[in-house]
């Protein structure tokens, strides 16, 4: 992988793991704790 490919990955990556917490935020504001603190939890993982 050259250095292009690692920054796009990196982007892709940080841009998921972004996703996850706006789902996450949309899961507890609507009352849904356990699955928000699951989808936090994995969050984590994907940077």
């Amino acid at each position: 992988m050259n250095t292009e490919e690692k920054r796009e990955y990196a982007k892709y990556r940080i841009d998921s793991a972004f996703q996850t917490y706006e789902a996450a935020k949309v899961l507890s504001e609507n009352g849904f704790w356990n699955s928000a603190v699951n989808t936090l939890y994995y969050s984590l993982f994907m940077q």
